[in-house]
């Protein structure tokens, strides 16, 4: 069984990762803001900033979504992949190391489109190399991922918060995960 875990071909193995993706591009990225915002608050953030924030966020993964409808050369959905996940890390690690409100509206965008990377570029690769016959079952496996990724990265954020540390803290802590987990599914998800 662990043999498969890294067999880049192994259905197994290829679902794993694509919900690693939707874990780094969406939970880390993207939702991890939201239960961020009640500490980010108390020192940091006003209320009119979190919303423009969110949707710069937004607008990123919008333009993300629509661009990736043009992409049809599958190594450069691999590239745009790989480059979402490093967006994805690097926009969190912005979080957690600058107070410029400046580059915070850069990398919240930024975030949005590696979000879009992430899971749709990354579910179109998990599309085409999974070779089991029922693709629509193992999409609802796939997809869980966006509920897998609210839970862990909220409850990794919590975690860190109830040790008594800074919401810095949390953001650094979800971007190593994240960094953690891009080795697996950078690796997997390649052709």
């Amino acid at each position: 069984m662990i043999k498969r875990l890294f067999n880049r071909n192994d259905n197994i193995a290829i679902l794993i990762a694509g919900i690693f993706s939707i874990i780094i591009g969406l939970g880390v990225a993207r939702f991890a803001f939201t239960g961020l915002i009640p500490a980010m608050l108390d020192d940091y953030l006003t209320i009119k900033f979190v919303g423009i924030l969110a949707s710069l966020n937004f607008a990123g993964y919008l333009s993300g979504s629509i661009f990736s409808i043009f992409v049809k050369d599958i190594n450069f959905k691999v590239y745009l992949y790989r480059f979402g996940i490093f967006l994805a890390i690097s926009t969190t690690f912005i979080l957690a190391y600058s107070d410029n409100n400046t580059l915070w509206m850069i990398g919240r965008v930024l975030a949005g489109f590696a979000g879009a990377m992430c899971l749709i570029v990354g579910t179109s690769i998990v599309m085409q190399k999974l070779t089991i016959k029922s693709k629509t079952k193992a999409m609802g496996i796939h997809f869980s991922g966006i509920g897998f990724s609210i839970l862990t990265t909220d409850l990794l954020a919590r975690f860190v918060l109830s040790l008594n540390y800074s919401w810095i803290d949390s953001w650094a802590v979800l971007a190593v995960f994240a960094i953690l987990f891009s080795f697996y599914s950078v690796s997997i998800l390649s052709f």
